[in-house]
């Protein structure tokens, strides 16, 4: 089975990115914010439940992505950017970019991504990594 390994880095002005620590909860997705941020888990969560990669090809599935998504005040999904990769081949990268703004567009779509509207300065701008190998295995 692959686990799912979803970095949710909340953009927020005046704090290094570098700055943070990841929460040690024992879900296949790992969260680097707040460390009282329940709404980052729940977000990493229904993003990570949303993803599919069952018809990927194996480069697909060993290309890890990382996109950028913009959210207006009601959580609506604005833009998601591309904003780098890490893979076997290059022919891999936009089908995996395209498998993550999927998950993030049918999460936002069909369960409302949970995003507290008293947080938006930490969520209205994030980044998310999607890792389809699971820890340790690398």
């Amino acid at each position: 089975m692959i686990r799912i390994l979803a970095c949710i880095l909340a953009v927020l002005p005046g704090l290094a990115l570098g700055e943070r620590t990841a929460p040690t909860h024992k879900v296949p997705v790992a969260i680097a914010t707040e460390p009282t941020a329940d709404w980052a888990i729940a977000l990493s969560d229904a993003i990570s439940a949303c993803w599919n990669t069952g018809l990927a090809t194996p480069d697909e599935k060993a290309t890890i992505v990382r996109v950028r998504v913009d959210f207006d005040h009601n959580g609506n999904v604005e833009n998601t950017t591309l904003l780098g990769y890490d893979g076997p081949t290059a022919d891999a990268v936009e089908p995996a970019y395209q498998a993550a703004r999927r998950a993030i567009m049918r999460c936002a779509t069909s369960t409302k991504i949970p995003l507290p509207k008293d947080h938006y300065a930490a969520w209205r701008q994030i980044d998310i990594t999607f890792d389809p190998n699971p820890v340790g295995t690398k």
